[in-house]
């Protein structure tokens, strides 16, 4: 029986350790045209596609060749265009890499990195060449911009860990931060009327409910505030000595502070009589 208790055991952790592990996957949201008229694919926790799914509508229809602004560091590349010369985008992509390249040093001044250009003269066969090249013997990290300000990229850094590839295949494999949940409002609407929940107290916004409200923060202030002297009226009672005016100023105060606390406690009667019943001021019926 122990035995088959071992054996049993030992196959559940055999299972667990060669059971497959799924990593979550990263999601895009196709978007475009933007205001160039390009298209692409952003990392969206919301989104519907994957990476793949993404691309493969991205280079769905038909392109047409955009020459770039080498000045400016932006290279040629393949744009969507249903008019596009290039009925895929593989098609544009052949058309684009064809002939020979070289590595244009880019301008560090003005933060434009080096990049591969097509030159008739260039030294590589290949823009595969070219960019095994540019990137050999380079370290890259991943640069996440702000929210709004782009989609994360590869950037060389002396303290990066990965390959050019490896880079590549980070960022889309890259699960963006969720978004944080916006606090819930400061008030809460019941029955067409917001209430302000606050350390005294809820806070009625209706005009009624408002001065109502008010009216009985002030009350249980003032009732604290009575409750006080009538403690320290006590405590210089006590420890009057027998002083005839120490004890003669304890007991006004006393008096003053029970007296306080008794137009507190009726002050709802009192307002009831004089704002209701003698004055009939609207809204402030019970």
């Amino acid at each position: 029986m122990k035995k088959i208790f071992l054996l049993g055991f030992s196959a559940l952790i055999l299972l667990l350790n060669i059971s497959p592990v799924q990593a979550e996957t990263q999601l895009y949201t196709f978007l475009g045209p933007d205001s160039y008229g390009n298209y692409s694919c952003i990392p969206d926790k919301n989104g519907t596609l994957t990476y793949d799914e993404c691309q493969a509508k991205l280079q769905a229809g038909r392109y047409t060749l955009n020459p770039g602004n080498l000045s400016a560091g932006s290279a040629p590349f393949c744009q969507k265009d249903p008019n596009g010369q290039y009925a895929t985008y593989d098609e544009c992509q052949a058309k684009l890499t064809e002939g020979r390249y070289s590595i244009n040093p880019g301008n560090p001044s003005v933060a434009i990195i080096p990049f591969c250009q097509k030159d008739p003269n260039g030294q590589y066969a290949t823009l595969a060449d070219c960019q095994a090249s540019l990137h050999a013997n380079k370290k890259y990290e991943i640069f996440v911009p702000s929210v709004g300000y782009g989609n994360p990229t590869c950037v060389e850094s002396t303290k990066g860990t990965y390959t050019w590839d490896e880079c590549l295949n980070a960022v889309h494999n890259l699960v963006p931060p969720s978004t944080p949940t916006p606090p819930p409002p400061p008030c809460k609407q019941v029955d067409k009327v917001w209430i302000c929940p606050t350390a005294f107290g809820d806070i009625n916004t209706n005009p009624a409910g408002f001065v109502k409200s008010i009216f009985g923060i002030l009350l249980s202030l003032a009732g604290g505030v009575a409750l006080v002297l009538i403690i320290i009226s006590g405590y210089r009672l006590m420890t009057s000595q027998g002083n005839p005016e120490k004890v003669q100023q304890a007991r006004e105060q006393l008096t003053s502070a029970i007296v306080g606390l008794l137009f507190i406690i009726f002050s709802v009667t009192i307002l009831q009589i004089i704002g209701v019943d003698i004055l009939h001021i609207p809204g402030l019926n019970p």
